[in-house]
C-alpha cells in the first residue's frame, strides 16, 4: 500500500499563530506554514509511493478533533504538524531551524511547548468537550501522553533527524 502521509500546517484562521514584522510588513505563521506544508506535499506526491493529506489547504482552522480523525480514518503512517517560530535566538532574527520530538523524558521547556501548542484544543467546541478530561497539569495526563510517545518515540525520532538533515536540500 502507499505510504499515506498527513501533513497538518498549523493554526490557521482565528487560531493565534506567532507573528512578526519586517520590510514586508507583518509576517503570520500560520500563512507561512500553509506555503511551507503545501510546498512539502507537492513535492512528495510526485513520489507514486506516497498518498498526501492534508488538514487544511487554505486559510481555516480544522478543531483538533477533525485533525486526529483525518490521520485516523485515513489510516495515516505518519502525522506531521508543521509551525515556526516569530522570531529566532539571533538578536531577534529567524536562524536556523527546529525539529521539535516529544519524547517520554520530556525537559520543561519541551513540556510548555507541548502544552502551548496544545492549547488549541480550548478553541473549538467540540474539543473542549472530547477534551474536558485533559488537564495538562494533572499526573495522570503526563502518564498518559508519556505511554503515548513512547509508543512512536523511534519513528519519531528518525523522521526528525531527516528533516533536520535534508531541510536545506
Amino acid at each position: 500500500k502507499k505510504f499515506t502521509l498527513v501533513i497538518d500546517p498549523g493554526h490557521g484562521s482565528k487560531n493565534g499563530s506567532a507573528r512578526t514584522y519586517s520590510d514586508l510588513g507583518e509576517v503570520r505563521e500560520d500563512h507561512v506554514v500553509l506555503a511551507v506544508g503545501l510546498k512539502l506535499g507537492k513535492l512528495l506526491e510526485k513520489n507514486k509511493d506516497i498518498k498526501v493529506i492534508f488538514t487544511r489547504t487554505s486559510d481555516v482552522l480544522p478543531s483538533l478533533t477533525e485533525r486526529t480523525n483525518l490521520a485516523n480514518r485515513s489510516k495515516a503512517d505518519l502525522f506531521v504538524s508543521i509551525h515556526c517560530n516569530a522570531t529566532g535566538t539571533n538578536n531577534g532574527s529567524a536562524y536556523g531551524t527546529e525539529t521539535y520530538i516529544q519524547g517520554p523524558n520530556q525537559n520543561s521547556t519541551n513540556l510548555e511547548v507541548a502544552k502551548r501548542e496544545n492549547s488549541v484544543i480550548y478553541l473549538d467546541k467540540e474539543d473542549r468537550q472530547n477534551f474536558a478530561s485533559y488537564d495538562p497539569n494533572s499526573p495522570e495526563s503526563l502518564i498518559a501522553l508519556k505511554l503515548q510517545q513512547s509508543k512512536y518515540l523511534e519513528s519519531s525520532l528518525l523522521i526528525g533527524s531527516m528533516v533536520e538533515e535534508n531541510f536545506e536540500k
